[in-house]
């Protein structure tokens, strides 16, 4: 295993664990969507879905802080088992008492339940890569984040299975139990990665030592900066977007399988089937198309399909066409796009790395989030727009969408030909597998330069 990974003994002894994180809590947050989706649908219209994402986005803001504010305090892996074990506890206290809810009673319960979940699924699995950047060295993480990734997709297709078996013997509450079980195995895993962390890592150090400020400093660092500016305004449109496209998939499934299990049972196996196409491209394709093309082109792969598929429901208006145009976003997000975005963050500053990228994965992207259900409120609740009919407000945001990645992808070589000439380029730890055709290019250059740019560039390439 260690020569077909390329991997020695120690990396893969650190990479193992951190792949059975990931594993665990994706397989737990695909099971929770689907649980709560269709729990929630069964007492709410679809119209209400919008309420339920704004204030998502405002707990994961407000959770943000607390996380933060605790890292301070503490060291990281009493924040995450501490976490982890909190979400668990809840998931079992909802799982009680959602079993014994009356049909015809109060909404509250799942109107929790959905806003939980939703910030569970953002916060949970980006304690992981932030304990992997935490516990391994350069060298380390830029040759085990590809395998560590992978947990990812294997735990979505693992959780939309167990979706499926679960709500069919037990019922849809019952995948809190499961949710439950992959948060206290995950705290174990926790506990056992730090146990074998680098002596370079103190018992006590705050998970917050080396990056200092909250929400604010992040936010001053992201707004300052033009090219970090390009790619919050991807991440913002990509949420914005995809949260409309979403609420769309959800309306148009309600509407053609009115049974709460057999919704649950539905987006299960629709989970575990996009996983499986995804993990295929992310094996076969996802490498072989960011090194012959780049960036540049990769940005542009998702906003073209869903465009292409949102034309395609509001032609048809069919189950078919809705799954086909959450496919496109959900299958090419977890393969091709992630790759891309996590490109992006190559030419940023390693000092900056862990409190910009935090900010722009969380906040921003929840900020998209919120606007995208404000706009379904507007254009769904207010103005009566069907479910097919937004697709046209979904084209308009593409448009800023497709802009937004050209002044990124602009950028982006421009930053990066700036941090390699400053000997600066020392983020490929951020879970970037492998490098894009334009940042190959640009380093190999480098070996036509003075001793110093050589070594610096075979440094890189190593």
């Amino acid at each position: 295993m260690q020569r077909v990974l390329g991997l020695t003994p120690r990396e893969l002894g650190r990479a193992l664990p951190l792949f059975a994180y990931l594993f665990l809590t994706m397989a737990g947050s695909v099971a929770s969507k689907a649980a709560r989706d269709a729990l929630f649908l069964d007492r709410f219209s679809a119209r209400d879905l919008p309420y339920a994402d704004i204030a998502i986005a405002v707990l994961v803001g407000f959770l943000a802080g607390v996380y933060i504010r605790a890292g301070s305090r503490t060291n990281l892996r009493n924040v995450q088992i501490g976490s982890l074990l909190a979400f668990a506890a809840t998931a079992v206290g909802f799982w009680w008492n959602a079993k014994g809810a009356p049909a015809g009673g109060s909404g509250a319960l799942f109107i929790a339940i959905y806003v939980w979940v939703g910030a569970l699924s953002v916060l949970v699995p980006t304690q992981v890569w932030m304990l992997a950047n935490y516990v391994m060295t350069t060298r380390e993480a830029k040759r085990a984040f590809g395998l560590i990734g992978g947990g990812a997709i294997l735990g979505w297709i693992v959780g939309g299975l167990a979706t499926r078996e679960i709500v069919a013997r037990f019922g849809t509450e019952s995948t809190l139990l499961w949710v439950a079980a992959t948060l206290v195995l995950s705290s174990v895993i926790v506990w056992f990665v730090w146990r074998d962390r680098p002596d370079r890592l103190g018992t006590h150090d705050s998970a917050a030592s080396q990056e200092e400020g909250g929400l604010w400093t992040s936010f001053s660092t992201v707004r300052h900066s033009p090219y970090l500016t390009a790619i919050a305004s991807v991440v913002w449109l990509a949420a914005f977007v995809t949260t409309i496209t979403g609420w769309q998939f959800k309306a148009i499934a309600k509407q053609n399988i009115p049974s709460t299990d057999e919704l649950a049972m539905f987006f299960g196996s629709f989970n575990m089937l996009a996983g499986l196409v995804a993990l295929a491209l992310q094996v076969l394709f996802t490498g072989r198309i960011l090194r012959s093309a780049g960036v540049g082109l990769t940005l542009f792969i998702v906003p073209a399909a869903m465009t292409i598929s949102s034309f395609g429901l509001l032609a048809t208006g069919s189950l078919l066409a809705v799954g086909a145009l959450k496919a496109s976003d959900q299958v090419l997000r977890y393969s091709v796009d992630k790759a891309t975005v996590e490109l992006l963050y190559l030419p940023v500053h390693a000092h900056q790395m862990f409190r910009v990228k935090s900010f722009i994965d969380t906040v921003v992207y929840r900020i998209g989030d919120a606007l995208g259900g404000l706009a379904i409120l507007l254009f769904a609740a207010v103005l009566g727009l069907a479910p097919t009919q937004i697709s046209w407000i979904a084209l308009i945001a593409l448009l800023g969408w497709f802009w937004a990645a050209w002044v990124a992808r602009l950028q982006y070589v421009d930053n990066l030909r700036e941090s390699i000439h400053q000997h600066r380029l020392d983020s490929e730890k951020a879970s970037a597998p492998i490098l894009d055709r334009s940042a190959s290019d640009l380093i190999v250059s480098q070996l036509n330069g003075s001793p110093d740019e050589v070594l610096y560039a075979l440094h890189l390439l190593e």
